[in-house]
């Protein structure tokens, strides 16, 4: 069972409730995953919404910038967490519009992958897949019907064939797992959360096996443009100086 103590302080609010996710989430993953907040970033320009919690690969990936908050490719991006106070109809709303924005994002040139790629798709490994999840430390909906009014303020916003966000968990109300249309409610054992952090684990893992390394040449290529002058010496007066062949040779220090 996953102790929730560092998440379930009513009394912290905004950055504080953010980081104490932060930290909840980091402090359970194995070492090699990074934890961050900030952006992302694909190579047509595009960037996706702040995001509260950033998941990747520590030993392959780095942020492009130090600090409170990073900016990753968008290859290097495994999965990503909303945090938010309470949900409501509105909160519902903006998240399904920040997911959209996310999903437009072009890792490896090309649109991501669905909820499920085979293996059997030739240009799988080509394609990466994000994990977009909610988190929330209360709901206004009340518990009666809880899974099913919850889900459905989700999924309103999504399109046909659209795929927006995987996972909500509520604290001490229960995981709804969109991607598959079911939902579990919490239990005194923690059940539920238990089922959020090993969803999250369990995708990590495969997608991060199966993801071609990150393009940071391409991104790098990009920058070169940027905060460069070019500068035009004048030739004149400059001495043209010829070297002997002895001089051009690298002296060899003597051993004696």
């Amino acid at each position: 069972m996953l102790e929730t103590s560092h998440v379930t302080n009513t009394g912290v609010k905004g950055g504080q409730r953010e980081e104490a996710f932060r930290s909840f989430v980091r402090e359970r993953l194995p070492k090699r995953f990074g934890v961050a907040t900030g952006q992302v970033v694909d190579r047509f320009n595009q960037s996706s919404p702040q995001l509260d919690v950033l998941i990747f690969d520590e030993m392959r990936d780095f942020s492009f910038a130090e600090g409170e908050t990073q900016i990753l490719a968008a290859e290097a991006l495994l999965a990503s967490i909303e945090v938010k106070s309470k949900l409501t109809a509105e909160e519902v709303r903006r998240s399904c519009e920040a997911a959209r924005k996310l999903r437009a994002l072009k890792p490896f040139k090309r649109e991501l992958g669905g909820r499920d790629l085979g293996p059997t798709e030739d240009d799988a490994p080509k394609r990466g897949r994000y994990l977009h999840c909610v988190f929330a430390y209360d709901t206004d909906i009340g518990e009666t019907d809880w899974v099913n009014s919850e889900a459905s303020r989700f999924l309103q916003y999504e399109q046909t064939g659209e795929h927006l966000t995987d996972a909500v968990y509520v604290l001490g109300r229960g995981i709804l797992n969109l991607s598959h249309e079911r939902g579990r409610r919490e239990d005194v054992d923690g059940s539920a959360i238990t089922t959020f952090y090993f969803h999250i684990l369990n995708f990590i893992e495969r997608e991060g096996r199966r993801r071609p390394p990150t393009p940071y040449q391409d991104y790098a290529i990009r920058l070169g443009g940027r905060n460069w002058e070019t500068f035009h010496p004048s030739r004149r007066g400059r001495r043209r100086v010829k070297l002997s062949n002895a001089a051009s040779r690298p002296s060899v220090p003597s051993t004696s």
